[in-house]
């Protein structure tokens, strides 16, 4: 049974007159900081994941490139055969994909629309485990840089101490914090410029000790 925050967060990402949920494979390039010349490098033969991909004719871009990915588009509330070979309806924060994907993007998704703390730690445990030992996260319209009131219902609770506590939490679990990343261009709203970035351990027995301390770290607190 849906609640009324998921019902709003659905019927506002449902109405695309409202928000953007079709963003280019270009745009994404342009916030990661991913060249036209290293896309086919970064992405062929590859698996990417996108969280909250929405309308984003990703797949569809990379078929036409001939640049062989294998994209899973997990978005609970928009279902586009374009994003992705496999689009899957669901919070990501209930997935279970373990050493998987080479790539996770999310831009304008999560950790900025998760409610509440504890959701934005989620994600960040989930994507750390689905990646493949040196996969890579990569997260734009992160709620640290973007400012102003946002039209969602429900978004991450922005402030100091929200912040603070994301640091502390991502520390305990991640090891090393994500790196932020600033995008020197001057098409882009300036609140796009910062990103995020995480690697995954690239030793599988250590990316496998990584994942064993995260899964003790969700069951302590269930």
């Amino acid at each position: 049974m849906m609640n009324q925050n998921q019902k709003g967060q659905r019927d506002f990402f449902s109405a695309t007159k409202m928000v953007a949920t079709g963003r280019p494979l270009s745009l994404y390039m342009k916030i990661f900081q991913i060249s036209h010349r290293n896309i086919k490098k970064l992405l062929h033969n590859k698996k990417l994941l996108l969280v909250g991909g929405g309308h984003s004719q990703i797949q569809r871009a990379l078929d036409f490139a001939k640049i062989n990915c294998d994209v899973t588009n997990v978005d609970p509330f928009i279902n586009d055969a374009r994003s992705a070979r496999t689009v899957i309806n669901q919070d990501f924060t209930n997935t279970n994909f373990e050493n998987e994907f080479d790539e996770i993007w999310a831009l304008y998704s999560l950790p900025l629309y998760s409610p509440d703390l504890m959701h934005a730690i989620k994600f960040y445990r989930r994507a750390a485990i689905a990646l493949k030992p040196g996969g890579t996260l990569r997260i734009g319209g992160h709620p640290k840089w973007v400012h102003g009131a946002l039209l969602a219902p429900v978004h991450f609770p922005r402030g100091n101490a929200n912040f603070q506590w994301l640091d502390i939490m991502l520390e305990a679990t991640l090891v090393i914090t994500p790196q932020h990343k600033i995008t020197f261009d001057t098409t882009l709203h300036p609140e796009s410029c910062h990103w995020e970035k995480w690697t995954a351990p690239k030793i599988p027995a250590a990316k496998q000790a990584l994942n064993e301390h995260i899964q003790k770290l969700i069951q302590r607190q269930r």
